[in-house]
Order: C-alpha cells, then structure tokens, then sequence
C-alpha cells in the first residue's frame, strides 16, 4: 500500500470510497433513503472541482491505494481558529476496516500537517460516536511535538 497526494484523476476512487463508506458504516444513524441517493458519479463530478480548483495553502488530501485502487482517503485544511488544522474526512472501504489503513493514513495527514504548517499547530479530527468507524483515535507514535489532539 501506497499513500500519496490526491490527484485530479483519482476523483472517481475518492467518490467510489465515500459512497461506499457512507452506505456502509451509517444504515440506521443516516436516513436510508439519504444513503440510497449517494451518488459515485455525482460525488466523482464534486471531487474532480475540488482536487482541479484553488485550494486554501495546508490544505489538501492523501489517498491510501493497492493494487486494487483507492481503499481510502483523508482530506485536511486549516480550521476556522488560526493555529489549529481540520481533518475533516477520513473514508476507507469496508474491505480495509480493522486493517490498520486509516490509522497509516491518518499518521500520514498528521505528518503532513506538522511539516508544512507553523510551530504549535493543533490538529482535530470529527468522528462518528457510533458505528464501525467510531474506535479511531490518535494513532500510536503519532507526532507531538508540534501537532494537540482534541
């Protein structure tokens, strides 16, 4: 397994793994017929804007990728309070849960974020407090020195 910067052509696998993610993690916590409407081409049409588009600077997003393709993605930007980073999505296939791919991915975001962002920066992550996915925390060795989790 890889994880590298997203790019425009991998748009389509970022919105196959929301769209599975979604549909997978959130039946009777998200309306079924909201997790129904999840669209992949819709979704990909949404992501191709995002990744071509200007983007704010420390933003960005890092895809997990196999042999298989795109099993996982996390996207990260500077939050509303100065200082502080967001990592505001954090999708893997179902295939990948409990493989230890989110917590590389997520090791990977934060070591991105405290090389290009300044001294003292805090990084928060939102997270579901139900479902499959609800067991992530900060991962182990995870960098300290200039990275606070909330």
């Amino acid at each position: 397994m890889q994880i590298r910067r997203a790019q425009s052509h991998d748009a389509a696998g970022i919105a196959a793994v929301q769209v599975r993610s979604w549909q997978a993690a959130f039946p009777g916590l998200v309306p079924q017929h909201h997790l129904d409407a999840l669209d992949p081409v819709r979704e990909a049409l949404l992501w191709t804007g995002r990744l071509t588009g200007p983007r704010q600077a420390d933003a960005g997003v890092l895809v997990a990728e196999t042999a298989d393709g795109i099993v996982a993605f996390a996207s990260y930007a500077p939050a509303a309070h100065t200082g502080i980073a967001e990592i505001g999505r954090l999708h893997s296939l179902p295939e990948v849960w409990g493989t230890g791919v989110g917590t590389r991915l997520l090791t990977a975001v934060i070591q991105e974020l405290t090389a290009t962002g300044p001294p003292g920066r805090s990084c928060g992550c939102w997270r579901a407090i139900n479902g499959p996915a609800a067991s992530t925390s900060p991962p182990a060795g995870a960098p300290t020195a200039r990275s606070r989790w909330r």
